[in-house]
């Protein structure tokens, strides 16, 4: 072998050791988690924020793509909660995900944003009253007399109390909720309650039904 064929050997060598390696450049990268994010309507929605969260910090986030789908690569080790809406309406979570070793998970959720909703106008206070007996028992039953009956043409509202103890009442802006609430061996208890603009819109209010005293028996003296 010639001096000649032994640098030419060489250089080969020395060439293919500092080339670098292509082996699975070729390959898609491995992604751990795609999500699909559909309306209800069955329609891609786009442009919707995606997080994968761990111990309820934020480890990745995407964003849906055309076709309503958000990839995240990487994932921590253990359980994950896949979050789409962010802090918006509707905002939904899929938990206790693990992902799969080199294998893509797919998780489908359904999406509707609902923003504004919260900020409609009602004109109005809403009441949402729970009445118990003494014991923080629900009672069923009871009716409430008294102001705005013709609220009704407005907002629904209810008179009888569910088997929640659940009585629902709308007053309008500068009226009063102004009644009693009655149900037989019970004493009865009133409320009066402004409704004013700018004030807290929705109210919880808690009414304490408590028993009649029975009359007592009254024996006559033995003979």
């Amino acid at each position: 072998m010639t001096t000649r064929h032994l640098i030419w050997i060489f250089a080969i060598a020395a060439a293919v050791l500092a080339a670098p390696v292509s082996f699975g450049q070729n390959e898609p990268p491995y992604c751990a988690f795609e999500v699909a994010v559909k309306s209800p309507a069955g329609t891609p929605v786009a442009g919707i924020g995606v997080a994968l969260t761990q111990d309820e910090k934020i480890y990745d986030t995407a964003i849906t793509d055309a076709r309503g789908i958000a990839q995240i690569c990487d994932a921590p080790k253990g359980l994950v909660d896949i979050e789409a809406g962010g802090h918006l309406c509707g905002a939904v979570s899929v938990r206790y995900l693990k992902s799969y070793w080199m294998e893509t998970r797919r998780v489908s959720v359904t999406y509707e944003n609902c923003s504004g909703d919260d900020f409609f106008p009602y004109g109005g206070c809403l009441f949402t009253i729970r009445v118990y007996d003494e014991k923080h028992t629900p009672l069923a039953g009871v009716i409430f007399q008294g102001s705005s009956k013709d609220a009704h043409t407005l907002r629904p509202q209810t008179s009888i109390s569910d088997r929640f103890g659940r009585i629902f009442r709308f007053v309008a802006y500068r009226q009063a909720l102004n009644g009693r609430f009655e149900k037989a061996d019970y004493s009865p208890k009133s409320i009066v309650e402004e409704c004013k603009p700018g004030g807290q819109v929705e109210r919880d209010r808690v009414i304490i039904l408590t028993p009649t005293a029975e009359a007592p028996t009254v024996r006559e003296p033995t003979r």
